[in-house]
């Protein structure tokens, strides 16, 4: 039963996102909401893919293996990145959608943005910033 609890508190929240992303790339019009900007597209999947980052990290962070909670933010950067363009390429193929370099860089600068905030915070939390070249070498390790 604690198996399923964690699964269902770290894992599925993950999972979950994805799926509604492949899902809002699987509608031929899909009509998103105006905000008055010109690259407002860009904004909007750069927050969808900040949070599959955040969730994604979450989710590794509380994997078993030690690897993959020491290098919890690259893989999340990884694999994010490689949804995000396998995701672009199955707009290809809906019919009345396209793929857009533009949208996967968008959606992987979100998914950097979130894992570098993620870092930055807990390193003033933990009082590393004080040399700055040293702590940029580690930012990405657990």
């Amino acid at each position: 039963m604690k198996k399923f609890k964690y699964f269902m508190w770290y894992q599925l929240p993950a999972i979950a996102w994805a799926i509604a992303i492949f899902i809002q790339s699987s509608i031929s019009s899909f009509a998103t909401p105006e905000i008055g900007l010109d690259f407002e597209d860009k904004i909007l999947h750069a927050i969808g893919y900040a949070i599959l980052g955040y969730l994604l990290r979450r989710a590794l962070v509380f994997q078993k293996n030690p690897f993959i909670q020491e290098y919890a933010g690259w893989l999340t950067i990884l694999i994010g990145s490689a949804y995000a363009v396998s995701d672009e390429i199955h707009q290809s193929f809906v019919p009345g959608r396209f793929a857009d370099v533009g949208d996967a860089i968008a959606d992987i600068i979100g998914i950097v943005l979130v894992i570098f905030i993620y870092f930055i915070g807990k390193h003033i939390k933990e009082g590393r910033l004080k040399n700055f070249p040293i702590w940029i070498l580690l930012i990405f390790k657990k």
